[in-house]
């Protein structure tokens, strides 16, 4: 056999190797659908709470955000690491406005959620990622896990689906990381908001 041949046959040869010891594979754990719904519940919260604490403003299409409520970064504190910060963030980027000073909440926009009429869990399971090489080795460590839960609502008649995605800190407790689906709603008649409870 040539030598430009067993390179080439050494190099098939490690490749293989290599692909199996790196392949991964997913499995997925059934989750209590009381449980997600309360881990979702607790992270949308904050954010019912914020918009219930508001006060109306002199243009009917705002609300002034509460008193306690100053900047991004007491907002972010709201939630109380329940989200990933860049989450509570995405929130008050979308719903606050800034005029002449104050701070206002449009009220023409919405953030479907699992305190919506109607809303349930469809799903939830727990998804996690391994390394078939330590696994047939028998060390079940897991690379990465995720908490998945699927749930949809009723807004303007219309179903609004979502997918969220939690995952743990380092005291074993679901952070909510990121989602997925219908994130924002607007509506051109504020009296049809979910939230208008003015």
């Amino acid at each position: 056999m040539k030598i430009g041949q067993k390179i080439v046959k050494v190099f098939i040869i490690v490749t293989a190797i290599f692909s199996i010891v790196t392949f991964t594979f997913y499995s997925k754990e059934e989750f209590n659908k009381n449980s997600a719904e309360a881990l979702l519940k607790q992270a949308y919260l904050p954010l019912e709470e914020f918009i219930r604490s508001a006060s109306p403003a002199e243009e009917d299409e705002f609300l002034l955000v509460p008193d306690n409520i100053k900047n991004e970064k007491d907002f972010v504190k709201l939630f109380d690491n329940k989200v990933k910060a860049r989450i509570a963030e995405r929130f008050f980027e979308d719903l606050v406005t800034e005029k002449e000073g104050l701070l206002y909440i449009d009220r023409t926009l919405y953030i479907p959620n699992i305190y919506a009429k109607e809303s349930e869990i469809t799903k939830a399971y727990i998804r996690e990622r391994k390394n078939i090489y330590t696994y047939l080795l028998g060390d079940n460590d897991t690379e990465e896990k995720e908490l998945v839960i699927k749930e949809k609502s009723m807004i303007s008649g219309q179903w609004s689906k979502r997918s969220y995605y939690f995952v743990q800190n380092e005291k074993g407790e679901w952070i909510l990381d990121s989602f997925e689906g219908t994130v924002m709603h607007g509506f051109v008649d504020i009296e049809n908001n979910p939230w208008n409870y003015y």
